[in-house]
């Protein structure tokens, strides 16, 4: 999970799950969707506004090139 504050003063927790040629697992989407969820909660603790990201790409650092 990765957090980023852009320049509107929004925090964008992004999570990424591998590709890997296999499909990926209910499982690794509902973690996905409760590691976003914490990563919402915390950051509105903070009083700032949040837009959660979730993304499946074929490596992380693509992913982070691809959101940004």
């Amino acid at each position: 999970m990765i957090l980023a504050k852009s320049a509107t003063c929004r925090l964008l927790p992004l999570h990424i799950l591998i590709e890997a040629g296999e499909l990926i697992s209910p499982a690794d989407k509902a973690r996905q969707n409760q590691l976003l969820s914490t990563a919402e909660i915390i950051a509105h603790a903070a009083v700032i506004k949040v837009i959660t990201l979730s993304r499946i790409d074929e490596s992380i650092g693509k992913g982070i090139a691809r959101v940004a």
